[in-house]
């Protein structure tokens, strides 16, 4: 009987522990609200400036259709995964490609999709996760160097201090968005941080989940807050508070018993964090609404924009992009049926002789790659 009573002290105590260690977690994240639709504010042009506008070179081997999904930037040099599982090594001034990686089939160093990639800058190494649960290793080059087998999938992967983060670990419509599995592939071993809950709901944001800039940052496809990844440890930094309705968690299983129940209740919900990039003062991420949300890290002032109206181009940008990279820059992503259609009479005054110049001699087709807009902080 004594012994039952310990065992039962135990597990209280050991309960209490962990729900303050929890309560004491939320305490120090930091609420950000915000209404129920976008503000027509310039706050985001007010505080960053157009630097580089970079058409991706158009070739047979090299054709964006319908996406990309990930741009890291290396130096003088951008990285880019299409959706057709095409690696592109580009020139990050020019576009003009330098190198493509695309190995379809069954053997070394082939796969049928490439899910994502990463690079690790201390060996010029891409890498690539396939669906056959392969990593694959090539030099900046191109070259094939060596793959290594996987029991799981994940869908994102990142390289940060010689290690290969893999987020996400997928099964089918299900994931789990709150671990991050850590690999190190000189000694072959494994760790893991963050909670093993699994998430079925087979909707997702665009862009990828897991992004590496100032620090790595990673949102769900069905909670408010920010993730920040630091030092082998996950942290809930902020907290999205919309206005706005948000889903249940019944309306959530809708999206795989009931898609278009789920379709038709959506429209006037929010859900999801994605999407999220930090340069030096601010931090930009998306939700499921339309628009992107800027926070200055300083004064945790948060605004939502619809779009930036950028009127040297004759453009409104409606495709913001996070690329990895501690570049202190966004990125935006402008298809060239939108590039054709822009004011062609806009004011350039606002932007160097030299960005103008380079604009001038854009020969851009309907059928070429998308145009990559880069703005660095001021």
């Amino acid at each position: 009987m004594k012994k039952n009573i310990i065992f039962i002290c135990l597990l209280l105590f050991f309960a209490c522990s962990d729900k303050k260690r929890k309560n004491n977690e939320d305490e120090n994240q930091i609420l950000l609200k915000v209404g129920k639709e976008a503000e027509k504010s310039q706050f985001f042009k007010e505080h960053f400036v157009l630097e580089a506008v970079i058409p991706i070179e158009t070739t047979n081997e090299f054709l964006i259709g319908d996406g990309i999904s990930r741009v890291i930037s290396y130096k003088n040099k951008l990285i880019i995964l299409d959706r057709k599982s095409t690696i592109c090594v580009v020139d990050g001034k020019t576009g003009k490609i330098d190198t493509c990686i695309r190995r379809i089939g069954v053997g070394p160093g082939e796969s049928k999709i490439i899910i994502d990639i990463g690079f690790d800058e201390q060996t010029e190494t891409i890498l690539a996760f396939n669906d056959y649960h392969n990593l694959l290793f090539f030099d900046i080059k191109g070259k094939f160097i060596k793959q290594e087998k996987f029991e799981k999938s994940f869908n994102n992967i990142i390289c940060n201090n010689g290690n290969v983060l893999l987020y996400n670990r997928g099964e089918g419509y299900s994931c789990y968005p709150y671990m991050i599995e850590i690999y190190n592939p000189q000694d072959k071993t494994w760790r893991k941080t963050g909670k093993e809950d699994r998430l079925d709901f087979p909707m997702r944001l665009y862009g990828p989940h897991i992004v590496k800039s100032k620090n790595i940052w990673f949102g769900t496809p069905f909670d408010f807050d920010l993730y920040k990844y630091n030092d082998s440890k996950i942290e809930k930094a902020y907290k999205l508070d919309p206005a706005l309705p948000r889903l249940t968690k019944e309306e959530m299983m809708l999206a795989s018993t009931n898609p278009m129940e789920f379709f038709n209740i959506r429209s006037a919900k929010m859900y999801g964090i994605g999407a999220i990039r930090e340069t030096e003062h601010y931090l930009i991420f998306i939700s499921s609404k339309s628009g992107f949300f800027i926070l200055d890290k300083k004064t945790n002032e948060i605004h939502w924009e619809d779009f930036v109206d950028e009127t040297s181009l004759g453009l409104r940008l409606l495709n913001y992009f996070p690329h990895d990279g501690d570049d202190n820059r966004i990125m935006f992503y402008v298809l060239p049926s939108e590039w054709l259609r822009r004011n062609k009479d806009a004011n350039m005054n606002d932007i160097s002789a030299t960005l103008k110049e380079r604009i001038n001699s854009f020969k851009i087709n309907e059928e070429d790659n998308p145009i990559l807009i880069f703005y660095r902080e001021k």
